[in-house]
């Protein structure tokens, strides 16, 4: 069990092989899972490349939704999705892998508090691990910088900041951090490249929300030692199997861990073309039965209620003494909630809808589609998972608790 305040130290596990041939078997797994006759691709027996042996992984009895037809459904076009876009897939993961920044005193007590707020308020330790999250990105800024001025020989200027370095946007990879699993469940995943170490180099300790990964280099020579010290420092969100937190090291150096998600309701739960996961909206009866059925009563779903006031609002959350993003989207009598879906990309919340017209005559028939997209920007980040949505009336009601207990 992990605790707040030591962490746990997760061992590591040397995978043969590269990251893309780790990768091939978690699909091959799934499609030997997963595949029915219904599909629209049969399993081919030409893989990308990378192929792997693959070892028998069952599907997970965690949910009996696992084992429903449209989950299958969602399972075929995540496989389907793979294959066509392998090489970008392989290439994205490369491209948005964290690096480890160089370690200082406060990294060296990963799981001390940093930042203001410390370990109280509402936000727990979030606050703490935003603050960590940040100066790390500043620090690899700064080396970077130097980088540039040594590679030009001269004063390249000051450091150009990330994206992410922005402390509304450091939480952004949380969009592509839940994937399917060999099991068939939603996993949470980060990688790191770690080019420049061993296993032995490397330990991984986790708290409630945070992940950490401190990598030590000791180079010697017949008459000096020197040793250095690097660190990354992630939230790891709330609804994760904390006791089944996994590390893989592949032979090309990418560092995976990951975790299933808890309590995932995989009725509600989709993918889009960019595998970034969303949210479909409820019936309002839905809503009930899983109210009436949650196992934990004081987390069942609350009905959801438009108050009619569109667009954005912080407002407190009551379940967990924070606050939460409300939002009400107007939408067309015509689309029903399987016709929705609900995602966050950083600092916006889209929806989008889809839905198949037929015009027949006496002579002729034809098909047409009608889609939409509406986007807000939100003040504050929220995790892509627990976004619940419900439709009242001709009004989409959508919510999620805001990372760290408050908007900034």
């Amino acid at each position: 069990m992990i605790t707040q305040k030591g962490g746990q130290n997760i061992p590591i596990r040397v995978e043969p092989g590269t990251f893309e041939q780790f990768q091939r078997s978690i699909v091959d797994n799934l499609e030997q899972n997963y595949h029915t006759p219904t599909s629209k691709r049969p399993v081919s027996t030409q893989k990308p490349p990378g192929s792997a042996s693959t070892v028998p992984v069952k599907i997970s009895n965690a949910d009996p939704h696992l084992r429903s037809h449209d989950w299958r459904n969602q399972v075929n076009l995540w496989t389907n999705l793979c294959n066509r876009l392998w090489s970008d897939d392989m290439r994205r993961i490369w491209d948005n892998a964290f690096v480890l920044a160089p370690a200082d005193e406060f990294d060296l007590d990963p799981f001390k508090s940093y930042g203001p707020l410390g370990c109280f308020g509402p936000g727990g330790d979030v606050p703490s691990i935003l603050a960590k999250m940040s100066r790390q990105l500043q620090a690899l800024d700064a080396l970077e910088a130097l980088q540039r001025q040594s590679e030009a020989g001269q004063h390249a200027g000051s450091a150009v900041q990330r994206r992410d370095s922005d402390p509304a946007r450091m939480l952004d990879f949380l969009r592509d951090a839940y994937e399917l699993d060999a099991d068939g469940r939603v996993h949470f995943k980060v990688r790191f490249d770690v080019r420049n170490f061993t296993p032995e180099d490397i330990k991984v300790t986790a708290s409630k929300n945070r992940l950490n990964v401190h990598g030590k280099k000791v180079e010697k020579s017949d008459v000096s030692e020197s040793v250095n010290e690097f660190c990354r420092t992630l939230y790891l969100p709330d609804d994760l199997d904390h006791d089944e937190i996994r590390c893989h090291f592949t032979d090309d150096g990418i560092l995976t861990v990951e975790a299933p998600v808890k309590g995932a309701e995989y009725q509600f739960i989709t993918f889009d073309k960019n595998h970034q996961l969303g949210i479909r909206p409820r019936h309002e009866g839905q809503t009930e039965a899983v109210a009436e059925n949650h196992e934990n009563k004081e987390k069942a779903i609350v009905p959801l209620k438009a108050s009619g006031t569109f667009g954005p609002v912080v407002v407190h959350d009551p379940s967990g003494g924070g606050s939460k993003i409300h939002v009400e989207f107007p939408v067309e009598s015509h689309y029903d909630p399987e016709n929705l879906c609900v995602r966050v990309d950083g600092d916006r919340i889209t929806l989008t809808g889809k839905h198949e017209v037929t015009d027949r005559t006496s002579e002729n028939e034809s098909v047409h589609i009608r889609e939409f997209t509406r986007s807000y920007k939100i003040p504050a980040s929220v995790d892509p998972l627990t976004v619940k949505a419900q439709m009242d009336g001709d009004t989409l009601v959508v919510e999620a608790p805001v990372i760290g207990g408050k908007a900034n």
